[in-house]
Order: C-alpha cells, then structure tokens, then sequence
C-alpha cells in the first residue's frame, strides 16, 4: 500500500509499505477522510511540536474516519467489519 510519510521537516515521500496485518485485540480500519490540524503542520514545519518530536519515517493525519474492514481475535463482538468508525487516537501514527 502506499503511505505519505515525513522524514523531516518539508520533506515528504511517497513510500511503499507493507499492508498492516491484524493482531489480537486490535482492528484494522480502511481510512475514508482525513484533515491535517494545527499539530501536523507544527510537524510539517519545524519535526516536532512542544518537547515531541518525530523519528521519520512518519504518517500524519491522526484525526481521521473510516470503516472496519478487519477484527483481530479478543476483539470485543460489538466491534465488526463493516461499521464506520472514528478514532481518539493516543499515539502517532506510522
């Protein structure tokens, strides 16, 4: 699949990676939009925001909307393939 990834500040790429595969308790989530905020353009600009920094390669656009395409074992039943799902993520992506 292909990925826009940041490697620095200005520099992006377009990188061909692996298709992510789905491990227990987790789900893997076909991304339908995405925006850039105010943090992915502090990473853009500068390779970091406040004391965090990134460690190309990286993926922006942690606020996103999409669907489940995929559930891992120990996923709980009310989480199926087919629901449109948002996220609060807590970590960067990538």
């Amino acid at each position: 699949m292909k990925a826009v990834r940041l490697y620095g500040p200005r520099e992006f790429r377009i990188d061909e990676i692996p298709e992510p595969q789905t491990g227990p308790g987790e789900v893997k989530i076909a991304v339908r939009s995405v925006s850039v905020c105010a943090s992915d353009v502090h990473y853009y600009l500068h390779g970091e925001i406040g004391s965090i920094k990134t460690s190309g390669p990286f993926i922006l656009g942690h606020e996103f909307s999409g669907e489940i395409v995929e559930v891992g074992p120990g996923v709980r039943e009310s989480l199926r393939p087919g629901q449109k799902v948002t996220a609060e993520p807590v970590r960067p992506c990538g």
